[in-house]
């Protein structure tokens, strides 16, 4: 996810300038060059994955008990990156090219088809955890195939062979830069997991609650919390193309009431959360483990 934001990110919002600067052609190498970079990188990762899928899940904090579940979802996980990345990288790009709707309704199709496969493949045909992570590739490969037909056919910015065979470096250099933030994110998110499931395991075992234990009551808290952060990325990634378009055009009073108003929004958004969390502690983790 970090390598998508890095690339998908960064190259949404360096497009948006230069489509701003009314510059078309550097924008479609753009977007080209990041198709091309996420496959590779992203290819790189699934074979360093598989070599390393069980020291990285021990890392991580997976145990004796839970390694042959997390090996199961973690292998399949690993080996669909590249459709993890394409889907970050493409949708960040589908914004910028003027068709948030279109991202929208490709990612939420995919979850409403997560959904309906995955109690289908755990409960109907027994693959349990297994049954879980197929579910998510199908998901993924649908919202996918979305993009490609989208960038092949409907949109403005197009992928072609030309500019997939010479992918820019000069452009993708001034993306990454500006998607670095978003990556370093990402990479700062996974390491506080890896701190917190292995303290939680630790000091979980040292308890009567047990380390397992403390991991899963640990990991419905998170899911309740990315429920208002989500939002806010959301609000963030929103934003992104309409900043970059309008710098590029020299328009900065839009930049920054675009900014204002996005910031103001996110506050809104976690003071809510914040009260509903310190007002009713209980029932959001409860219903969410009971649904």
């Amino acid at each position: 996810m970090s390598m998508g934001s890095l690339v998908g990110v960064g190259g949404s919002a360096f497009a948006a300038i230069k489509l701003g600067e009314g510059k078309f052609k550097e924008a479609q190498q753009i977007l080209n060059t990041v198709a091309v970079i996420s496959f590779v990188v992203s290819m790189i990762l699934v074979v360093l994955g598989n070599i390393f899928l069980e020291p990285m899940l021990t890392v991580f904090g997976a145990t004796e008990a839970t390694m042959p579940y997390s090996k199961q979802f973690g292998g399949v996980m690993v080996c669909i990156i590249p459709l993890t990345t394409h889907l970050i990288a493409m949708s960040n790009m589908a914004r910028t090219d003027g068709s948030p709707r279109l991202a929208m309704r490709a990612l939420v199709g995919g979850v409403l088809i997560n959904a309906v496969l995955a109690p289908i493949f755990i409960f109907s045909f027994h693959w349990q955890v297994l049954g879980a992570a197929l579910a998510t590739a199908c998901a993924q490969i649908f919202s996918c195939a979305v993009f490609v037909w989208y960038f092949t056919q409907r949109s403005k910015m197009r992928l072609n062979k030309e500019d997939l065979l010479h992918p820019n470096f000069a452009l993708l250099k001034r993306a990454i830069a500006i998607g670095a933030s978003s990556c370093l994110v990402q990479l700062s998110a996974t390491v506080l997991q890896v701190v917190m499931n292995n303290s939680l395991l630790y000091y979980g075992n040292l308890s009567s609650v047990g380390g397992d234990a403390a991991i899963g009551a640990m990991g419905i808290v998170m899911k309740v919390n990315m429920v208002f952060i989500s939002i806010c990325i959301g609000i963030g990634i929103g934003a992104q193309p309409i900043i970059g378009f309008n710098r590029g055009a020299q328009q900065y009073d839009r930049v920054l009431a675009t900014y204002k108003l996005a910031v103001k929004c996110a506050i809104a958004i976690t003071c809510f959360g914040w009260f509903c969390c310190m007002a009713f502690p209980r029932p959001y983790p409860a219903a969410l483990r009971q649904w």
